[in-house]
Formats: structure tokens, C-alpha cells, sequence
């Protein structure tokens, strides 16, 4: 049993993640009791069909507890442990923000980046407008870019690092790194731009914490120049997992992934880890590389940059395909700490469970097809369907209740979003499992990850 002391002002508690178990089970029994109660009341008097002997209302059944175990029961817990403990940390957040900020002698923020002309000037005009008062110094990395990132960076007072050649956003830090002179090197990405205070807030993290080696922070979505469905149910998605994933992995102490547009480590992390082209997700190997080696990682939640989505499906499936089958390559090259830790557990787990659901949507037609009453059956699924979703959705939009626009996505996020979601990682899962690998093309570079 997991035990976490959480303090706030002069409330300290001692909180068992056991007891918010059983209270995400009694409310996720009482959601199946009353779903299992609106459709048995929906079917009586309809004949029940058996294909291959199997009865069709039992597979209804099946899918249901499978939906809530893998599905409604996770979220609810999340949302319960993340509703729990944060009353208790609100004290210790103000006292926080009001700590006096004692500066390193010097901090490197080091920024690589690849045909960014469209938002490298906003990403180091947010750097230079930091109200940090201490000293520090900004490295751009121009990655072999063939538009006009370099020049762009040039007009600007930082040191300009310009790598003729494509050599990779790894190899691009790494480089940045080898001339950094500062005592914390700060990471962060062309195409992101932090809040004001962004940098100040983390310093004031490592102050809070002597013991962090690392300290990361928030990552959001710009607001994008038009609508679009999948730009929104991103923003959805960013917000949930900065909400509630991060934050529940941060109580732990169990951060999965320090991520690349905000990121700051302590100098002698650096002198022992490099970020390598072993995954297509240099990000999480290099975090994986540090829990190995020991190194504390603290979450600042209110540090916070916003970096450009892709707009389009063709984009999402390209980034979504670096940072998923990254994922499957990082837990096959870490996998002697992954298996010991319980959200990369939960990570690897998501592939195989989005897996089963697709060879259960790919078989439903079957089963309906063989069924007495195809009206009913569509009926009763719809019925359970909508309920689970609506159910989900009111417990997401506790978090969006500072935000009208996406709480109105909240419902079409529950609806699409998962089911684009179960194909690719499907996908990406076959291809991993049968060792098949996939082809990328990263920058100049085509790679291919297996």
C-alpha cells in the first residue's frame, strides 16, 4: 500500500491511494448497477440469440465490464485522488509563489529547433521577456533548417548555434549542451513559448526542492488561428493529462516523462546523461535514463508553456507516431525499471487494452447480425454507450469549469477521440509485437524504429 504525506499550511495528512480505490469501486458499482438495470429493464421480453453457443446479451455484458474496468473505473479513480489530495496542497502552493527566488549563478536555456521560422521569434521573444532577474544565457540550436530559422534567431541577442546539417533534435541538444555554461540548463522547444514567469517559477522549485535534480513543468496547447475538431480535442487531451496524470505522477514521485518544451536540470545531470537516437522519443529516454540513475524529478504546475498541435489528422497521426511507438521502444530499452513502475504499467497497458476493444468493435457486427432483434441490440448498446460516455464526461469537465469552450468539447473528445485513438495504438502495437518496426521521416532523416 502506497502512502503519500501531503501538507498544507498546518494541515498534514497521511492519505492511502487504498482508500481512494474503494470509493472509485462503490461509485463504479453503482454506475454498473445502474446501467445493468436500465438495459435489463430496456430488454425484458426480448429472446436472447446464441452464436457458436455463445449468448449475445453476454457479450453485451463483457463489453460493459470491460469499458468500466479499463475504461471508467481508471478515470474515475484519477479524478477522485486528484479531487482528494489537491485541497491539501493548496496552502503549500501559496507559500510557495511568495518564497524568496535565490539565483544560480548563471541558467541556460537551450532551445533546438528545426524550419521553425513561423514561431521561432515568438519562442525567444518569450524567453527574453522572462521576469527572471538572474543571470542567464539562450543557446538556439538551428538543426540543418532549410528556411529561415537561423536568420530569424540571428536578430536576436542569444548565442546561435548553426548546425549545417540535419543531425536530429538528440544530437541537436547534446550540442547545445557541450558549450551550455550555466549551473541549470533549461530545455525548451522552437516552436513553444513560455509564460513570463515560467523560469522564475522553476528556480523557485529548486530552491523548494535542494534535493530535485530535475524540474518540469506544464505543457498546453496554443490557441490555434481556426477551429478545428482535432486542435480541440488535443487541447482536451493536454489538459487532462497536465491536470490529472502529471499531477497524480508528481505525488508519487513517479514522473514518466520530463517533456522537451519544458524541462530544466541541474548541470551535473547532463555530465552523466546525454539524450541519445536509441528512440524516436528522445524526451522519455532521457527521463527513463535519469529515474535509472536515480535522479529526483519534481513537477512545477505552475510553470507552464504553450506549444503549437498539429491541425490536421495527416499531422497528429506523424507527431502521435514519434511519441506512442517512442513509447513501446522506451519501455523495450528500459524495461527493467518500466515493469517496476506502476504508470508505465498503466502506459504499456493502454496499447494492449486498445487492442482487445478493436477485435471486440471488428466482431459487434457479427454478433448483431446474428441477433433476433438487431433494433434492440443497437438500441441497448447505444443506451450503455451513452450513459458510460456521459458519465466520463461530467467527471472530465470538473477540470474545464474555468473554460466554457472546452467543456462544450468534452462530450465529442469522449465520443471520437477514443476510437481514433484505439485504431492507432492498435496499430502501432502490431507492428511493435510482430517486430515489424515503422518507417518515419524525421527532419531530413528517415528512420526506422522498431
Amino acid at each position: 500500500m502506497y502512502q503519500y504525506e501531503l501538507k498544507g499550511g498546518n494541515i498534514k495528512t497521511k492519505l492511502s491511494i487504498r482508500s481512494c480505490i474503494a470509493l472509485s469501486l462503490i461509485l463504479a458499482i453503482i454506475i454498473t448497477f445502474g446501467v445493468g438495470a436500465i438495459i435489463t429493464q430496456y430488454s425484458s421480453g426480448n429472446i436472447d440469440s446464441y452464436v457458436f453457443h455463445i449468448s449475445v446479451n453476454r457479450v453485451m455484458q463483457v463489453y460493459l465490464l470491460l469499458f468500466l474496468v479499463f475504461g471508467t473505473f481508471p478515470l474515475l479513480f484519477f479524478v477522485v485522488w486528484k479531487l482528494v489530495t489537491s485541497r491539501f496542497n493548496r496552502e503549500s502552493d501559496k507559500q510557495l509563489l511568495k518564497a524568496e527566488i535565490k539565483y544560480p549563478d548563471l541558467l541556460t536555456i537551450i532551445v533546438p529547433a528545426y524550419n521553425e521560422k513561423k514561431s521561432i521569434g515568438r519562442c525567444i521573444e518569450s524567453l527574453l521577456n522572462q521576469d527572471y532577474k538572474g543571470a542567464k544565457e539562450i543557446i538556439v540550436v538551428n538543426d540543418g533548417s532549410t528556411d529561415r530559422t537561423a536568420a530569424i534567431a540571428a536578430q536576436y541577442p542569444i548565442t546561435l548555434l548553426d548546425l549545417k546539417q540535419n543531425v536530429g533534435k538528440a544530437s541537436a541538444l547534446n550540442e547545445g549542451i557541450k558549450i551550455a555554461k550555466g549551473d541549470i540548463i533549461l530545455f525548451t522547444d522552437g516552436d513553444s513559448n513560455m509564460c513570463i514567469d515560467a523560469v522564475s517559477s522553476m528556480v523557485r522549485c529548486f530552491n523548494a526542492h535542494p534535493d530535485a535534480d530535475i524540474v518540469t513543468g506544464q505543457v498546453l496547447i496554443n490557441k490555434p488561428e481556426k477551429f478545428s475538431l482535432i486542435n480541440c480535442c488535443q487541447m482536451v487531451e493536454y489538459h487532462i493529462e497536465q491536470e490529472i496524470v502529471r499531477y497524480l505522477q508528481s505525488l508519487t514521485d513517479e514522473i514518466v516523462v520530463c517533456p522537451g518544451p519544458i524541462t530544466a536540470v541541474k548541470r551535473r545531470v547532463c555530465d552523466q546523461i546525454a539524450y541519445t537516437n536509441d528512440t524516436i522519443l528522445e524526451d522519455a529516454d532521457f527521463s527513463a535514463s535519469a529515474r535509472e540513475n536515480k535522479f529526483m524529478m519534481k513537477l512545477d504546475p505552475h510553470a507552464k508553456v504553450y506549444t503549437n498541435a498539429p491541425e490536421t489528422i495527416k499531422q497528429w497521426y506523424k507527431q502521435r507516431t514519434r511519441w506512442w511507438y517512442g513509447n513501446l521502444q522506451v519501455w523495450r530499452i528500459h524495461k527493467k525499471w518500466a515493469i517496476k513502475n506502476p504508470w508505465m504499467i498503466y502506459s504499456y497497458l493502454s496499447f494492449v487494452t486498445s487492442l482487445c476493444f478493436l477485435v471486440i468493435m471488428l466482431v459487434m457486427p457479427y454478433f448483431m447480425i446474428h441477433y433476433g432483434n438487431i433494433y434492440s441490440f443497437m438500441v441497448k448498446g447505444l443506451i450503455c454507450f451513452s450513459i458510460l460516455v456521459l458519465t466520463n464526461s461530467a467527471m472530465i469537465s470538473i477540470f474545464f469549469r474555468h473554460n466554457k469552450m472546452l467543456m462544450l468539447m468534452v462530450v465529442p473528445y469522449m465520443i471520437i477521440y477514443p476510437i481514433l485513438k484505439i485504431f492507432v495504438l492498435s496499430y502501432f502495437y502490431i507492428l511493435y509485437i510482430t517486430g515489424v518496426g515503422i518507417n518515419i521521416k524525421h527532419g531530413t532523416r528517415h528512420i526506422k524504429a522498431r
